[in-house]
């Protein structure tokens, strides 16, 4: 009787636990970034576990992803041996490992069956619209929480990563309102997440915002036609770092219309393309970006970037400019593998998956270091919040 009742207890936990996690991250997370990473990984160790107890046995990861995994960390360890920075690359590798082997735990199939709760889908999304709106208040008063709380010269920046992340997880919530049935919901869902995006500083979020909107639209009414524009959208990023090369020399009087943080991200894309040429097969080492040589060749031209940057601003031109041709193959791989299990979903759900996809993908070219253990937590806990949805009835509500 007590080895039953420690294997059912778990069961009747784990699906509160499930909604306490995305309860939180669609509610603080909206504020702060930091969050993401905590909640993912502990939360993906605590259902790992609690379905072990249950079915007496370890859950096994999806197999595709786990082979993929293998693979970024066997390379990583090859990258780490011929860096520049031997040591930079060893410890950003054993961070990397830290949360990608927790996060990779979400993938496991045979845990969905124990975090389905029915009170998931509809309560997260009005806690999402209510911390949307709240993050409106604030960024419209001028931060006045944030200062209070860490004083007057804190940034209302600090705001951007944590809605970043929530544009991309609120799809799966919109995905249910929509086909279950409650259209004016999702619209008014929809709307309100319109309102922090207008007032937030991050343009990234905004980007992230229109273009995965645009893309669920598209994917709706032409899936086969959208579906083949985005493959080989993910070809011609390959190109990226040149096409930036090119636009510097060719356009470099109308680099002053641009905002200073786009021009950073120019400069810093045109001087690593160099370090690119430079070592285009194997890399200079995982985490070495931030010591590459940035005065070559057009150093004096730069107006913002006076120092090497702490990171790349662009998944492609990291991938490369660290890992090598390895890099970008693995990078390519992982897109579309991500892309397969999307198109594999209920039909329904397809459309809203592929606009989640690329918000992440816009914010991975344009905004954050892509080695970040929050944003990884983001792209596991929306495809897990998808992964459940799919497990329940995609028909509209009669």
């Amino acid at each position: 009787m007590p080895l039953e009742f420690n294997r059912m207890l778990p069961a009747r936990l784990l699906p509160f636990f499930t909604a306490a996690l995305a309860l939180i991250v669609g509610s603080v997370g909206a504020f702060t970034g930091g969050i993401w990473a905590e909640t993912g990984i502990i939360g993906a160790i605590v259902i790992y576990l609690g379905v072990w107890t249950i079915e007496r046995r370890a859950p096994r990861p999806d197999r595709s992803f786990s082979i993929l995994a293998g693979a970024l960390l066997a390379w990583m360890v090859v990258s780490a041996l011929i860096s520049v920075h031997p040591a930079i690359s060893w410890f950003q590798t054993f961070q990397i490992t830290s949360f990608l082997l927790p996060l990779l735990l979400l993938t496991c199939p045979a845990i969905l069956q124990y975090l389905r709760s029915p009170k998931l889908f509809p309560v997260v999304p009005i806690v999402i619209a209510v911390a949307a709106a709240a993050l409106a208040l604030e960024l419209y008063l001028g931060a006045p929480v944030l200062r209070f709380f860490k004083g007057p010269q804190a940034a209302i920046t600090e705001y951007d990563r944590g809605f970043s992340y929530l544009v991309v997880f609120f799809f799966p919530f919109l995905a249910w309102l929509w086909v279950s049935g409650r259209r004016a919901f999702a619209i008014g869902l929809l709307a309100i997440i319109l309102v922090p995006a207008s007032l937030t500083y991050s343009r990234s979020a905004k980007i992230a915002l229109i273009a995965g909107f645009c893309v669920c639209v598209c994917v709706y009414f032409l899936p086969i036609l959208s579906r083949r524009c985005l493959t080989l959208v993910l070809f011609c990023l390959i190109g990226w770092p040149f096409a930036v090369r090119m636009f510097f020399l060719k356009h470099f009087a109308s680099l002053s219309h641009l905002p200073n943080s786009w021009r950073d991200r120019v400069e810093i894309w045109d001087y690593l393309s160099y370090r690119i040429t430079e070592r285009p097969i194997l890399g200079w080492g995982m985490g070495t970006s931030r010591t590459l040589d940035f005065i070559h060749p057009h150093g004096a031209l730069y107006v913002i970037r006076t120092e090497a940057a702490p990171h790349p601003h662009n998944v492609v031109i990291q991938l490369w400019v660290e890992m090598g041709i390895g890099g970008i193959a693995l990078g390519l791989a992982f897109a579309l593998l991500t892309l397969h299990k999307i198109s594999r979903l209920d039909r329904s759900l397809v459309p809203f998956a592929t606009g989640a996809w690329t918000a992440a993908l816009c914010l991975s070219l344009i905004s954050y270091n892509f080695w970040t253990d929050s944003f990884f937590a983001t792209f596991a806990l929306t495809g897990l919040m998808f992964a459940l949805l799919n497990g329940q009835d995609a028909r509209p509500l009669s």
